[in-house]
């Protein structure tokens, strides 16, 4: 070997800008792998990295059938090759940012990562209903009946609603303010739950059909990727609901495979009414119209020597179609029946903070 790098210059690269062009691209996850497995443990991640800075300075003897010398200028493994190969399995280099699979594949095993380390994590989320659409018809007791089909919340208060300027103003604020939760969870205890995904020992299902885009740079000393999701979107019939939830929100949606989209509960349910010194019974009936899904993204901040996220912020929007029965019989011969019909859309904000985790 013509050259021997010192570990601290060596460590000192990982915390600047790749500027080494590689000399052919690498198209699928395998072909990365059978180039750069320098540890040979069928992954790959900075644990090659640090095989390679040993063979550099001579603490560990390279390996047979393995190509050190990757920027092909025939000079053996100096320090333009380390930053090509911290480059490659850490994703930022140019040429292996091109193969979306493999990027996935290192964002997926981070994401899984604070699952296994527990670490310990703090939960924000942020979450505001941003528009909702009301539809109503009420039969009324003498006979008479309203409809009015797709009108804003805020004009339906004022024009329907029997309540006060105030009691509109306070309902107007409950609706439409954004709603702060926080939430940690310490290290080495479980992240099962506070962790996307919730109930789920995997943190991301996603496959390259899923996803619209991802990139993946440095920024700062850490390695940036940045997963951008298809929209979808759902009927009643197609969204998972009720039992099949839990298992078929990481099959038959993409969202559900990293994000912890909303379970509805479509149960039927009653309350009692007092009114005019007699009591009414009410049978509430909900139902699914549709659920849609847009403008996911998943934006992790990843130390570039332990491999493992310091934060992780998830953003979508959800847009729900819900519509209720009420229906209270009032004699035996008479009973009141009301639909309503809420499409509201939601935009969901979700950072999650992570406790340094230091690798040997």
């Amino acid at each position: 070997m013509k050259k021997t790098i010192s570990i601290l210059l060596v460590f000192c690269i990982l915390f600047s800008l790749f500027t080494v062009n590689a000399s052919a691209a690498y198209s699928t996850p395998e072909e990365i792998k059978l180039n750069f497995d320098y540890n040979g443990d069928g992954k790959i991640n900075l644990a090659d990295a640090r095989t390679v800075l040993r063979v550099s300075a001579n603490l560990e003897e390279p390996k047979e059938g393995l190509v050190y010398d990757v920027t092909g200028n025939g000079d053996g493994l100096t320090m333009e090759d380390v930053k090509k190969i911290i480059g490659v399995v850490t994703g930022i280099d140019t040429e292996v940012n091109e193969c979306a699979e493999f990027n996935l594949e290192l964002f997926k095993a981070e994401l899984n990562s604070i699952k296994e380390e527990k670490p310990g994590v703090t939960k924000k989320q942020t979450k505001q209903c941003t528009k909702s659409i009301v539809s109503m018809s009420n039969n009324l007791l003498d006979g008479s009946s309203y409809n009015f089909s797709n009108i804003d919340y805020v004009d339906y208060l004022n024009d329907y609603a029997d309540m006060s300027q105030a009691e509109i103003d306070k309902a107007i604020d409950e609706k439409y303010s954004p709603v702060t939760t926080v939430e940690t969870v310490n290290k080495w205890q479980s992240h099962w739950k506070v962790f996307p995904i919730s109930s789920s020992s995997i943190a991301c299902y996603l496959t390259i059909d899923d996803i619209k885009n991802i990139v993946c740079y440095e920024k700062d000393g850490f390695i940036i990727r940045e997963v951008t999701l298809n929209d979808e979107s759902f009927n009643g019939t197609t969204y998972p609901t009720g039992g099949n939830w839990l298992s078929s929100r990481f099959t038959d949606t993409t969202y559900g495979k990293v994000f912890n989209i909303p379970q509805f509960n479509l149960s039927k349910s009653t309350s009692t009414i007092n009114t005019s010194g007699s009591s009414i019974k009410v049978t509430l009936t909900p139902s699914l119209n549709a659920v849609s899904f847009k403008s996911g993204k998943i934006t992790s901040v990843v130390d570039k020597l332990s491999g493992i996220p310091k934060e992780v912020t998830y953003e979508h929007v959800y847009t729900q179609d819900m519509s209720t029965q009420a229906s209270a019989p009032i004699t035996s011969d008479i009973t009141l029946v009301m639909d309503s019909t809420y499409v509201d859309t939601f935009s969901v904000s979700e950072v999650y903070t992570i406790n340094p985790v230091t690798k040997n």
